[in-house]
Order: C-alpha cells, then sequence, then structure tokens
C-alpha cells in the first residue's frame, strides 16, 4: 500500500516533463490552477489491483480530502481502514482509530510519501522532472512515465496519468508493476 502510495505521488510530481517545451508554461499553470482549485474538495478513488497471483482483483476505496498547502488525509475505507495524513510539518498514519506518528528511519519513507501526495493534490512542487521520463499523448490526455531510479525501476515498469482535457484534473492513474500486475487508480469529483 505504501509503494503504492509513492509510486501515485511521484507520478503526479513528475507530470510536467512530458510536455514539450513550448507548451511547458501553459501546461504547468493549467494543472498547477486545477491543483489549487480543489482546495476545500473531497475526491472519491477506486484503486484495483490485478496480479495473475490474486484470484481476483483486490479492490479497494476511499477518499482524497484535500485541505490547502501542505494538508490532506489519503483514505482508504474499504476493506480496512487506514489514513495517511499531512498537516504542515505533522505526518502520521491513522489505522484502526490509533495515530501512528512517522518519525525516525522507518517513518522517513512513509513520511516523504505523504508530503508527494500534499505536494500533488496541492499543486506544489508537481513539475519535478528527476524521477521520469515521460511521454504524453495529447489527442487522449495521457502521460506516460518510465521511472529514471534504479529503485523504482524495481517496482514498476510505467505509470499511466490520465486527465480531464478541459479541467486538468486528474482522472486516473495506472501502474505497471512486473510480472504483468498493475494498479488502477480512479478520481471522482464527490
Amino acid at each position: 500500500m505504501r509503494k503504492l502510495l509513492f509510486i501515485l505521488v511521484s507520478l503526479l510530481v513528475s507530470l510536467p516533463s512530458l510536455m514539450a517545451q513550448h507548451d511547458m508554461a501553459e501546461i504547468k499553470q493549467r494543472v498547477t490552477d486545477a491543483q489549487k482549485k480543489l482546495y476545500g474538495t473531497t475526491l472519491d478513488f477506486v484503486q484495483t489491483k490485478h496480479s495473475p497471483l490474486l484470484k481476483e482483483d483486490a479492490v479497494s476505496h476511499g477518499t482524497l480530502t484535500i485541505y490547502g498547502d501542505n494538508n490532506i488525509r489519503w483514505q482508504y475505507t474499504e476493506p480496512t481502514d487506514l489514513a495517511f495524513v499531512v498537516n504542515g510539518d505533522s505526518t502520521y498514519t491513522i489505522s484502526n482509530g490509533k495515530r501512528n506518528d512517522l518519525s525516525g528511519s522507518s517513518g522517513r519513507m512513509t513520511r516523504g510519501i505523504a508530503q508527494l501526495i500534499s505536494a500533488l493534490a496541492t499543486g506544489d512542487e508537481l513539475f519535478n522532472d528527476k524521477i521520469f521520463d515521460c511521454v504524453i499523448d495529447n489527442d487522449k490526455c495521457q502521460i506516460t512515465l518510465t521511472p529514471k531510479r534504479r529503485d523504482m525501476k524495481r517496482l514498476m515498469q510505467s505509470i499511466m496519468l490520465s486527465f480531464d482535457k478541459q479541467t486538468y484534473i486528474i482522472q486516473s492513474v495506472r501502474i505497471f508493476e512486473k510480472q504483468d500486475s498493475n494498479t488502477l487508480i480512479v478520481f471522482s469529483l464527490r
């Protein structure tokens, strides 16, 4: 689950590297503006994990609530109740009603993931192109990302982002993993 969040956030943080240089400023501004308009909004999501090792797809449901700059809540509601929360400098998880502050080396990665999700959700630092090679399909309003870093290459082959052509708001993320596995996250406004 943490790997998926890291992949999702890393993917969304790297969005602009797919764009042609002459379109970069316009795309960056539109995506950033679209994300800022989501402040105070909750997005529902359905996450579907497909793997040949599973008899059937694993489906999770949840919400992403964007309160403002560096302030979000990524909440899984089904089949388990788990939340990742970023509130300023405070980052923690909530599982079974218990809060777990993320500190020390074990919490460093999860804290980084949660902060990247926050960056995605609020539009801050959205255009860092050091993590992925990117290809854009303007006709389909899709971006395909291929990881540059070795540690990420072990987790995934590529990530496909789909955006609304008019609003530039993320609609879905598909993460292609090793051995014909993939995870699809579909977002919808409430």
